[in-house]
């Protein structure tokens, strides 16, 4: 994962944006866009969606750039900017499926080199953490999204979900615990290891 903007130059931008700098919404934009896109293409589980949110979440930056209250992170400010827009963008147009050919342009498809039992136990384990995940509550998932896959700080996923620190600390040691039972037994207890948290 490639390093966050410091939130000092974050700042400097978004003041600039704030007086109409065009050039400063450039950089901002293309240093926290593929984070923003990643984070809500999690929340959607569509390209096409997460895409379009994306735009509008820094249409939001560019219009809005002055109202930032300086209370957060801009990273922060930005990712709950796009969560308040996901169920609007379903309320407004429901889910879209993917393409069933969804390569980049010129991106080949990888042939798998895994032998047959490696990929069913693969296929087993990404079935049973996926059945595990589909039991946590959405904020617990949510929660686990920005601290593992965005490496957000506790503090910055408070500040996106709008609640307490300490909140955070219980849904995210919830889950870990709720995730940890379930696997062991939807994989059997020799797969999941049992070392303390």
């Amino acid at each position: 994962m490639r390093k966050r903007l410091p939130d000092t130059d974050a700042r400097t931008l978004l003041q600039q944006i704030a007086d109409g700098n065009r050039l400063a919404f450039s950089r901002l934009y293309e240093a926290l866009s593929p984070e923003i896109y990643a984070f809500i293409q999690r929340r959607t589980d569509n390209r096409e969606t997460a895409e379009d949110i994306k735009q509008e979440t820094f249409y939001v930056v560019w219009q809005s750039a002055g109202a930032f209250k300086g209370t957060s992170s801009v990273f922060s400010w930005v990712c709950g900017n796009a969560a308040n827009k996901i169920p609007l963008a379903y309320r407004n147009r429901g889910p879209r499926a993917d393409s069933v050919d969804d390569l980049e342009p010129g991106e080949e498809p990888v042939a798998e080199v895994d032998s047959p039992d490696t990929l069913l136990l693969k296929s087993q384990e990404k079935q049973g953490l996926n059945e595990c995940m589909g039991k946590l509550s959405f904020e617990q998932r949510e929660c686990l999204f920005l601290a593992f896959w965005h490496d957000c700080s506790e503090q910055e996923t408070a500040e996106i979900q709008q609640i307490p620190k300490g909140t955070v600390k219980s849904r995210l040691s919830q889950a870990r615990l709720k995730l940890k039972q379930c696997l062991a037994r939807v994989l059997g207890n020799g797969l999941v290891g049992d070392t303390k948290d």
